[in-house]
This record gives structure tokens, sequence and C-alpha cells, in this order.
């Protein structure tokens, strides 16, 4: 229960035990006019009668006037006793909780980090991992690009070759084509000249 809700119940508790009080005092307030009503109603026919016994009257009012003053104050009394021990065992109550509240709070912040550097550890493993595999991937590729680019540059360097090979062979056939045109001209002249 939170202080704000025990201090409404208190303050409920005493608008009640006021207006108990009050209640009581309105009832004797209306007995005390019921009976000087029914007295007074009385009073004619038994006037002789209340003479006699005025004394014994009075004093049986002053008695009941005590009484009920002694009942009224025992209640107000017995009133106060039980909502300062109601007030004392709230606090207890209200305390007891504070302290049960804030230790399950310290138990389950302690277990949440617990909780935490667990999974925290089993991220960081997971990630090592990761990084392991991403490394071996890595240096994986750097072996198959290398030897990608070795192969590469020998059929490169092949190629060059059988270029060089047909250029040389085209060039050496071209010449001989040149010098058989030449050999050709030669002998067309010849033969035009003669």
């Amino acid at each position: 229960m939170a202080t704000q809700e025990v201090e409404q119940l208190l303050e409920q508790f005493a608008l009640a035990t006021r207006q108990s009080i009050a209640d009581l005092a309105a009832e004797m307030r209306r007995e005390a006019v019921e009976t000087r009503r029914h007295v007074d109603e009385t009073a004619v026919e038994t006037r002789r009668y209340v003479d006699e016994s005025a004394a014994e009257t009075r004093r049986h009012v002053d008695e009941t006037a005590v009484e009920t003053r002694r009942y009224v104050d025992e209640s107000a009394v017995e009133t106060r006793r039980h909502v300062d021990e109601t007030v004392v065992e709230t606090r207890r109550y209200v305390d007891e909780s504070a302290v049960e509240t804030r230790r399950y709070v310290d138990e389950s912040s302690t277990e949440t980090r617990r909780h935490f550097d667990v999974v925290a550890e089993g991220l960081r493993k997971d990630v090592r991992l990761v990084a392991e595999q991403v490394l071996a991937v890595d240096e994986k590729l750097d072996r198959s690009a290398s030897e990608i680019r070795r192969e590469m540059a020998e059929g490169f360097t092949e190629v060059k070759s059988m270029i060089r090979l047909s250029y040389s062979e085209l060039d050496r056939r071209l010449r001989s084509l040149e010098d058989v045109v030449l050999a050709l001209q030669a002998r067309v002249e010849r033969l035009e000249a003669a």
C-alpha cells in the first residue's frame, strides 16, 4: 500500500470516528430532548410526584450525564488508541514492504547483471568466432586472388608469346611475299623491257 493510500484510509477512519461521535452526541441530545419533552408532558399530571422525586430525578439525570460523558470520553480514548495502533501498524507494514521491495529490486538487479554478463560473454565468443571465420575467408580469398592473378599472368605471358610467334611468322611470310612481289615486279619489268 502506498503512503498516500494509508493516509487516505486513516483520514477516512478519523472522519468515520468523528461522525460516530457526532452521531452519538446527537443521539444523546435527542434522548435528552426526548426526556425533557416526556418530563414536560407528564409534568402537569405528575407535578406533585415530580416535586417529590425531583431530587431523585436530578440525581439520576446527573448520573446519566456523568455516565454518558464517561462513555463518550472512553469511546474517544479507545478510538484514539485504535487509530494510533492502526497508524503504527500501517507504518510498520509500509516500512516492511519498502524493505522487502528494495531487497527484491537489489536481488533482481544483481540477477539481471549476472544474466547480462553471461549473455555478453556469449556474444563476445560469437563475435570472436565470426572474426576468426572472416579472417579465414579473407585469407582464402587472398590466396584465391593471388592464384588467379598468377594464372592470368601466365596466361597473358603465353598469349603474348603466341602473339609474338604469330606476329613473327606473319612478318616472315609478309616479307617473303614482298620478296616474291618484288621479284615478280622485276620480272614483269624485264619482260616489258625486252
